[in-house]
């Protein structure tokens, strides 16, 4: 999509919860059930690699990921505003976390996802990932790279 601009470690933890908390409800279940949005938005901007896809000064896509010393990642977040779903912009994201990820030397990527939230699986099948342990409620997914 022309006008997204994928960027890396530029949002502050102020604009990760604007984005975060526009984005709750589409969470499954919403990110609030679970976390203190502003909270969880100063741990990410400060521990994770995330990665911004932006239009204009817009935040309208996060992926935020963490890069682990035991050579795996775990994927933490991905978000798209509701405006922006259906615009590819998960996949610009996935694709250039994956490449980031490549570059650091990491062999996997690990992430969670509730077992109700078809398309976060689909977009994750799309990239290689697959299951790796299927609780009650959520699946727990694997890529080697």
């Amino acid at each position: 999509m022309t006008g997204i601009v994928i960027l890396a470690g530029q949002a502050s933890s102020a604009q990760v919860t604007e984005h975060l908390v526009k984005c709750d409800s589409s969470f499954i279940p919403p990110l609030s059930s679970r976390v203190n949005i502003a909270e969880y938005a100063k741990k990410v901007t400060q521990f994770a690699l995330c990665i911004e896809g932006w239009h204009d000064a817009t935040l309208v896509g996060l992926l935020c990921i963490y890069c682990n010393d035991d050579g795996g990642a775990f994927v933490t977040n991905v978000s798209v505003l509701p405006l922006f779903r259906g615009k590819r912009v998960a996949d610009m994201l996935m694709k250039n976390a994956i490449e980031k990820v490549r570059e650091k030397g990491i062999g996997r990527i690990r992430l969670e996802v509730d077992n109700a939230n078809v398309p976060a699986t689909c977009l994750y099948r799309r990239y290689g990932f697959s299951p790796d342990l299927i609780t009650g409620q959520t699946t727990m997914m694997l890529l080697n790279l």
